[in-house]
């Protein structure tokens, strides 16, 4: 059984993946983003840095998934998997039926919002660090758009979606009990 935590940029992702790790360490975590990295900076062709492309939205999807099913299966352990995946229904049809996954999104705020919350508890790891809140509304234009569907897709498909802007630590800590136990669950 391997877990997929998507959703938005800055919804708490790697946050519950550290969460995750820590109470059930034998996880092996994939991020999504490191993975998309290291392809931009070895092949710079697949355009792999604009969120619209095909190799962005399909073939580094496919990859990671794929990969995490090979890590499984190599070390006999659970694969964690973080990550913007663009879409959820970009992957929900890709997974396994044992697998789980985990949607963190918005609610209903307004891009503005999102902004401010973000800048505001960037720190200096952060790739948000320094950046205004109209750099973010730039750069995330589509946002609110894609966690809406996100959120639709997930209470049509009975995939679980949780809002993450108020009273994050609470909202992951709960998200990570439930994992766990139906993590120890299926065993």
């Amino acid at each position: 059984m391997n877990v997929y935590v998507v959703g938005s940029s800055t919804t708490g992702k790697s946050s519950l993946a550290k969460i995750l790790k820590k109470k059930f360490p034998q996880l092996n975590v994939i991020s999504f983003e490191a993975v998309r990295n290291g392809f931009m900076k070895a092949q710079s062709e697949l355009d792999m840095g604009n969120r619209q492309s095909l190799a962005r939205k399909e073939i580094l999807p496919q990859f990671v998934l794929e990969f995490a099913v090979w890590n499984e299966r190599m070390t006999g352990q659970p694969t964690l998997v973080e990550g913007s995946f663009a879409m959820v229904r970009e992957i929900a049809d890709k997974v396994r039926k044992e697998d789980i996954i985990v949607c963190l999104g918005y609610g209903k705020m307004t891009l503005a919002e999102i902004a401010r919350r973000a800048i505001s508890k960037a720190g200096a790891d952060s790739y948000l660090f320094g950046r205004t809140e109209e750099e973010f509304m730039d750069h995330f234009y589509d946002l609110v758009d894609d966690d809406r569907m996100n959120r639709e897709f997930c209470e049509e498909n009975e995939i679980p979606y949780f809002v993450t802007a108020d009273e994050r630590g609470r909202v992951l800590d709960e998200i990570a009990e439930s994992v766990i136990k139906r993590m120890v669950g299926s065993k």
